[in-house]
């Protein structure tokens, strides 16, 4: 949690607070960026702006992956889906201009985590479900196609 506004008078009580000690360091090869107050919020709108887009290229991306891996068994059919996945969790994410509260915001790092972070995550998450579905219809209809 960032903040909390009352609604009876507007005012923002601002929670959150940077680790300045590393007391929270998870990662020791890359540990967890500690934003000051101003820059947390830049992180944080690049968070929501990113929620603006529905990443429907990801989720039918996903759901085609998950048919055709489903033609090469319930074993290794398996791989189609994990690849796709595996190779758009490495790809880079750019920053759609459309879905910018802010242009001026654009170059600012911390916007920028925000704004990717959300955009992996999502269309990783778009990847599985529908690669698991496309698998679940594919896998289907193969063996009610074939194996009647």
């Amino acid at each position: 949690m960032f903040s909390i506004t009352y609604a009876s008078t507007g005012k923002e009580e601002v929670i959150y607070s940077p680790d300045t000690l590393g007391l929270l360091v998870i990662d020791s090869v890359r540990p967890e960026v500690e934003y000051t107050v101003p820059e947390m919020r830049h992180y944080i709108q690049g968070r929501i702006d990113w929620r603006r887009h529905k990443a429907p290229w990801a989720t039918v991306g996903g759901a085609a992956a998950g048919v055709a891996g489903a033609y090469l068994g319930a074993f290794y059919g398996l791989l189609v889906p994990a690849a796709y996945v595996t190779i758009e969790g490495l790809s880079k994410v750019r920053i759609q201009e459309e879905h910018v509260s802010d242009p001026n915001l654009i170059m600012n790092q911390a916007y920028q985590d925000g704004y990717v972070k959300s955009a992996r995550r999502k269309k990783l998450k778009n990847i599985i479900l529908s690669s698991t579905v496309g698998f679940g219809v594919g896998l289907g209809a193969f063996l009610l196609i074939f194996h009647q």
